[in-house]
């Protein structure tokens, strides 16, 4: 934050300040005579869902806080609801609030709503907290002081710190900062508050430092400034874990001191050193979490506390420090069982070796554990597998209160090759038995069953397949998938959505069965994030099959109205095993690519098969290069396949405008063709039906001119217009009557002109059309 306040902060000593944290805590741990009216108030002001204020409230939540005639419950809900409002607009509404014209009680509200606020409050209101340390309501400093340590920064200490040592300073506000900084743990402020004790200063502010030091170190001291010298100069140099520890044990032995069994007094001891984690900075929050789990006056709600937090900062992608690993680690032998649990979780999270070998030990010695923890030992387990937990493992099979979570350790001791082969066969004939005669933990035993089991063993899980319970099935599924076994087996259940997306990936990691392809293809999905990954299997499969049968596939996905992009990457899967390098995922050549390269009909028939989709999806460019690699090819090309070569060669020419090069691709295969009238005469109707069609297209853009190239070429082509059928013939008429652009008609001339090719003529008479046959080649 920007230093706005501060003009000239007083320098401080890196050497013998700590860095610089703040903690908040709660008014009743600080204040034990807190009275029962002020703890209603408390609970009054707590809100449920009403604090969750939206833009649209707020100028109506302002009204009522500060209507005076509003019932004092209301003014405070409302204040709470705006506080704890969503960030967009919170900061210019808690400068409203905060304004020092504001009554008093409205501020006392505010500064109450915001000392107990579970939300971090934004920086901005820094400066407006620290313009009320000269006019606080009266009972309401202990909650300015809250708030500020929470919010401020090293400098806004710095100025707390200057405005309590300066003898000149309007005693409201010296008092007020003196109280403020007891909310602090900085060091450089303790010390401050043990140089204010001093008899040489007002009896004011003396009894003020004296309240804050209880409150901010809960050191069990006289009041007087040599006991609090003598302890500063025991303190002033400590580390920073010293520290923590002195300052948790402290408040601990305090607030316990009177009742230990007491959760009102729990519940405030832990909001306290949340509090106190929340003000501490970043660096040292581990130090603090190792001291919260490794005090030995600390209770369990404060270990759990602890490895609560140390769960966020997992979750928060933050670091968990060696010290900290060793605290949690530590706890694996703690007295509560929740704590045991909770830390071989987070531990297991971690994936901590060293936790692993202690959970060992303590499992190979026999050591009774309760369910709870055994599961969470075992989970671990499960994760960083022991050959040393094997033989327990195999005997907690037997208790069904932990037999998934035993399952799990075995088979990741399996997977780690950690169990010997008696193991194994004692393990396989123990799952058959537990299986037969019990319904725990089915899945985990079905995974434990596929990994030490013999063939009879996968006959059973060959029988869960069809199992009418879907997490058995969808177990066994799994372990059939990552055996390695035929995946045409479970291509039987391609319409089972509990299945199917084992199937999907096991065919395309390792699947080359034409069958399984079809049963694919037969049971297409109908939701999206399925159809993704089905159709990554169809095309993976498309690349493992003999490349000729593709062709029988393409087929069939046309039948099923299959998208062109699903059936061009079919289609390029075998086209890319035919013609090794051209596939730039994998450019080294197999040996069964290499098998097929020598059937170009094959991979001439599949070029032409995609040219064609790419010319039906409107992709000339890329029908044209497997035109040209169909033309490529060393050997001769099926006759057919070439006369559909060179009529989709003329289409995707005119498709890419270029109606001179389909024009000559056209004349020099009909010259091709000359010793034989028929397929000649064939390929001129197919060449004529291509001009035609896009002479139409044309004249609809409305481009005549285009049109017209396009008819004069065609007449070149075809001098005679008898070897077209009729449709055809007449179609030819029609358009070239059609195309004749219009001459331009100028004022000396009024009457039309006769047509020269680029005016529109003048309307005919409505008669029947008649064919004209072109007599001579222009």
């Amino acid at each position: 934050m920007k230093n706005r306040l501060i003009h000239n902060p007083k320098p401080r000593n890196p050497a013998r300040s700590l860095r610089v944290c703040r903690w908040l805590l709660p008014v009743v741990l600080l204040w034990p005579c807190a009275t029962p009216t002020l703890l209603a108030q408390t609970q009054e002001v707590s809100p449920g869902p009403a604090h969750l204020a939206t833009e649209p409230d707020r100028d109506a939540l302002l009204a009522v806080a500060k209507d005076v005639n509003q019932p004092q419950s209301a003014r405070r809900a409302a204040v709470v609801a705006l506080v704890n409002s969503p960030p967009p607009g919170r900061t210019a509404v808690l400068g409203l609030l905060l304004d020092p014209s504001n009554e008093p009680a409205l501020l006392a509200m505010t500064l109450r709503a915001m000392a107990t606020t579970p939300h971090p409050l934004p920086e901005e209101v820094v400066p407006a907290l620290y313009r009320l340390l000269g006019g606080v309501p009266e009972g309401a400093v202990r909650d300015l002081g809250q708030v500020l340590a929470t919010t401020a920064d090293s400098r806004i200490i710095s100025r707390l710190i200057d405005t309590a040592l300066r003898s000149d300073e309007v005693q409201a506000k010296r008092l007020a900062s003196i109280t403020c900084l007891g909310f602090t743990r900085d060091k450089d402020a303790a010390g401050t508050l043990v140089q204010l004790t001093d008899e040489g200063q007002p009896s004011a502010v003396r009894e003020s430092a004296l309240d804050a030091l209880e409150a901010m170190t809960a050191a069990n001291q006289p009041r007087d400034h040599k006991a609090w010298d003598a302890w500063w100069s025991g303190v002033r140099r400590s580390s920073t874990q010293k520290w923590l520890d002195e300052l948790l044990a402290n408040h601990q032995h305090r607030e316990w001191a009177g009742d230990a069994q007491s959760a009102a007094l729990r519940d405030q001891l832990i909001d306290a050193q949340r509090s106190l984690y929340r003000a501490t900075a970043e660096a040292d929050r581990s130090a603090l979490l190792v001291a919260m789990l490794n005090n030995p006056a600390s209770i369990v709600a404060s270990r759990l506390l602890a490895l609560d937090l140390a769960v966020q900062r997992l979750t928060d992608s933050q670091p968990i420090p060696d010290e900290l690993r060793l605290a949690l680690i530590e706890r694996l032998k703690d007295p509560s069982d929740a704590v045991r649990q909770r830390s071989a979780l987070l531990l297991r999270d971690l994936s901590d070796g060293p936790a692993a070998d202690a959970v060992a030990r303590q499992l190979e010695s026999g050591e009774p554990v309760s369910p709870a923890v055994l599961k969470a030992f075992l989970l671990l387990l499960a994760r960083q597998p022991r050959a040393g937990v094997v033989e327990p493992a195999m005997g907690f099979l037997m208790r069904p209160d932990v037999r998934g979570e035993a399952a799990a350790a075995l088979t990741a001791a399996a997977d780690a090759s950690l169990m010997t082969d008696d193991q194994k066969s004692e393990t396989d004939r123990v799952v058959r038995v537990l299986l037969s005669s019990s319904s725990d933990s089915v899945p985990q035993l079905i995974e434990l069953l596929a990994r030490v089991g013999d063939e009879e063993s996968w006959g059973r899980i060959a029988d869960y397949l069809s199992n009418g319970d879907d997490q058995a099935r969808l177990a066994a599924a799994r372990a059939w998938a990552q055996s390695n076994r035929p995946v045409n087996k479970l291509a039987q259940l391609a319409g089972d959505p509990i299945v199917q997306s084992v199937l999907y990936v096991a065919a395309t990691k390792r699947c080359n069965d034409l069958e399984t392809l079809r049963a694919l293809i037969a049971h297409r999905p109908e939701q999206e994030q399925p159809l993704t990954s089905w159709q990554r299997a169809v095309v993976a499969i498309a690349g493992r099959i003999d490349p000729a049968d593709v062709l029988a596939i393409d087929d069939e996905l046309k039948t099923t109205q299959a998208g062109r992009t699903l059936r061009d990457q079919v289609l390029a899967a075998a086209i890319n095993r035919l013609m090794p390098g051209e596939d730039p995922i994998d450019p080294d050549p197999d040996p069964y690519a290499l098998a097929f390269k020598r059937d170009a009909s094959v991979l001439a028939r599949l070029l032409m098969r995609r040219a064609a989709l790419r010319l039906e999806a409107g992709d000339p460019a890329q029908a044209m290069a497997d035109f040209d690699r169909i033309a490529s090819l060393d050997t001769g090309v099926d006759p057919q396949i070439r006369s559909d070569m060179d009529l989709g060669i003329v289409e995707a020419r005119l498709a890419l405008g270029d109606t001179s090069a389909a024009a000559e691709h056209a004349s020099a295969v009909v010259t091709r063709l000359a010793d034989q009238p028929e397929k000649q005469n064939a390929f001129l109707v197919g060449v004529a039906k291509r001009f035609l069609q896009t002479a139409s297209r044309n004249l609809d853009a409305g481009q005549p001119e285009r049109a017209r190239l396009l008819i004069d070429q065609l007449k070149r082509l075809v001098p005679d217009a008898s070897v077209l059928p009729d449709e055809l013939h007449e179609l030819l008429d029609a358009l070239d009557r059609k195309a004749v652009p219009p001459k331009p008609v100028t004022p000396a001339t009024p009457t039309p002109t006769v047509p020269d090719g680029n005016t529109t003529p003048p309307p005919t008479p409505s008669v029947e059309p008649t064919v004209q046959t072109p007599s001579a080649k222009p």
